[in-house]
């Protein structure tokens, strides 16, 4: 995946003062909506991630899974949601089970960033042409606590997900 991934972390103020976040890039050759429709639509979110179930609390969308009998369940309000472009969640649980990565989630956000490849800001040169993709995901998880001991860890573990809807947004591209 040369060239896939961009993996960064900067300081975030607007949500916590000295917050951090994990930014990832991910180049996919699928057009905007199949890449849109992989995150937003909660029936889709099994195929790369893990399956959720969504329920509606006063007006607002949720959405939630459970990572594992060691994990307490996850819960997302989807805070934006603006097709083929942008898909914002809120992790909503006022508490997580300690000593696991999620203990770290409540309150922060997760952003997903949908740009068409020949109007990306960063798309263009010799080394942009070398890659295949013709929508640009970037994500963003945001309002890690400073000190985290599990932001390392999510960041491969958003990696690999993000790898994973790459290739099923590519396959299913593919199919088409």
């Amino acid at each position: 995946m040369h060239g896939s991934f961009f993996i960064g972390m900067v300081l975030y103020p607007p949500l916590m003062k000295d917050a951090k976040m994990i930014r990832l890039q991910v180049w996919i050759d699928a057009p905007q909506d199949v890449v849109y429709d992989l995150i937003a639509k909660t029936e889709n979110l099994g195929a790369w991630w893990e399956a959720h179930t969504e329920y509606d609390v006063d007006g607002q969308k949720v959405i939630e899974h459970t990572p594992g009998p060691l994990h307490d369940t996850v819960r997302f309000a989807v805070i934006e949601n603006e097709p083929h472009e942008r898909v914002i969640w809120e992790c909503i649980n006022t508490s997580m089970r300690k000593g696991t990565p999620g203990c770290e989630w409540p309150g922060t956000q997760i952003r997903f960033e949908l740009h068409e490849r020949n109007h990306f800001r960063d798309a263009f040169g010799e080394w942009a042409d070398a890659i295949k993709g013709t929508t640009v995901l970037e994500f963003s998880h945001i309002g890690w606590p400073p000190q985290s001991v599990y932001m390392s860890f999510c960041t491969t573990a958003w990696a690999n997900a993000l790898n994973k809807l790459k290739q099923v947004a590519e396959a299913r591209a593919t199919a088409q």
